[in-house]
């Protein structure tokens, strides 16, 4: 069967990442499916050389698919929602400037759209750095494939959604609203589950993305991750004793990485 027609549009945002953004790039210039936009957005880069390069790296291409913005600097939400604004494409995708996609990404996630009731897919996808594994996301929640029965239960666990690896109509984005620029560290887990709250997701078992691990990404930054989740759990509202449940848990498990975190700093600090 003929994969599904319409236009992806994909939004790459950009702050001083030269290191790979050529590679990244080209993952999505060489994609099988090939009704797509790129979108460069240079999020307001203070290192001159990085956004000269990015502007640069649009320039060459000469490729009329990729689109080169540069905006003042509001942060990773912020850009992806004025990718949004930009972008006229049936499909929306996201790839953060690091990580890399399978040539065959798009293609799929435009064959699983003939479905009409599929709105938002997410992939599977493995690490790229030091471990070199992967992600086994599938594996880990059970997921053979297809629609993810309760996603909005699911995300409630915690998230299964790689952001580089989603794609969602458009029409999804508008029931769910624009990312909110709020959260720095976990903007993808508030905004997918938003997502959840209204519709199933799709999820395709095979690894599609390939995600760097370096000391730049912000899951370092502990702390602040697990109260930006304990904010997103504290405004959901359970449905049935499962959803208590769940919510419980993931709630208690991020107070104790917290007081864990806190407890190792004052005894460093004894010491």
């Amino acid at each position: 069967m003929e994969p599904v027609k319409g236009k992806f549009s994909v939004i790459l945002p950009y702050y001083n990442g030269a290191k790979y953004i050529r590679e990244t790039v080209d993952s999505v210039l060489a994609q099988t499916y090939k009704d797509l936009e790129l979108l460069l957005i240079d999020d307001g880069s203070p290192n001159k050389a990085d956004a000269e390069l990015l502007a640069g790296l649009a320039e060459a291409k000469n490729d009329a698919r990729v689109k080169y913005f540069r905006k003042t600097n509001g942060g990773l939400s912020e850009a992806r929602n004025f990718g949004l604004e930009h972008s006229d494409g049936e499909f929306i995708a996201f790839i953060d400037q690091d990580d890399l996609w399978a040539p065959e990404k798009l293609e799929l996630q435009a064959e699983a759209f003939k479905d009409g009731s599929v709105k938002f897919i997410c992939t599977d996808a493995k690490e790229v750095g030091e471990k070199n594994r992967e992600m086994r996301i599938g594996e880990k929640w059970g997921f053979k494939g297809g629609l993810v029965a309760d996603s909005f239960g699911e995300m409630l666990k915690g998230s299964f959604v790689a952001c580089s690896t989603v794609a969602f109509r458009r029409s999804a984005a508008a029931l769910a609203g624009p990312s909110n620029r709020a959260f720095v560290v976990i903007p993808d887990f508030e905004y997918f589950f938003r997502f959840a709250e209204k519709m199933d997701f799709y999820f395709i078992p095979k690894s599609l993305v390939s995600y760097r691990l370096h000391e730049g990404n912000t899951t370092k930054q502990v702390v602040r991750r697990e109260c930006e989740t304990l904010s997103v759990l504290f405004n959901k509202k359970p449905r049935n004793i499962s959803d208590r449940l769940n919510l419980a848990v993931h709630f208690f498990r991020c107070i104790g990485i917290i007081s864990r975190h806190w407890l190792v700093k004052i005894i460093t600090i004894k010491a």
